[in-house]
C-alpha cells in the first residue's frame, strides 16, 4: 500500500498535531484531524481512511470505542 490514509480522532490538540507531524515524516498521509466522535464518523465516511488512531477518551457524546 502506498501512502496509507491516516485519520486522527485527538481532542488534546498538541497531542494530534505532534502525531502528525510523526507520522507524516514516516511517510503517512494524514487525511484530517478532528477532536469528536460525531467529527470522526464524519470524516471517516467523507475519507475513507486505511486507519484510524482513536483516543479512547474525546470530549463531547461519544467516545472513542463508541466511535470506533
Amino acid at each position: 500500500m502506498v501512502n496509507p490514509k491516516i485519520l486522527i480522532v485527538e481532542d488534546e490538540n498538541i497531542v494530534a498535531k505532534d502525531l502528525q507531524k510523526r507520522l507524516m515524516n514516516l511517510g503517512y498521509n494524514i487525511v484530517g484531524i478532528v477532536s469528536t466522535g460525531e467529527e470522526a464518523v464524519k470524516k471517516a465516511i467523507a475519507t475513507s481512511p486505511d486507519l484510524v488512531l482513536i483516543n479512547v477518551r474525546l470530549k463531547g457524546g461519544m467516545d472513542g470505542i463508541e466511535t470506533a
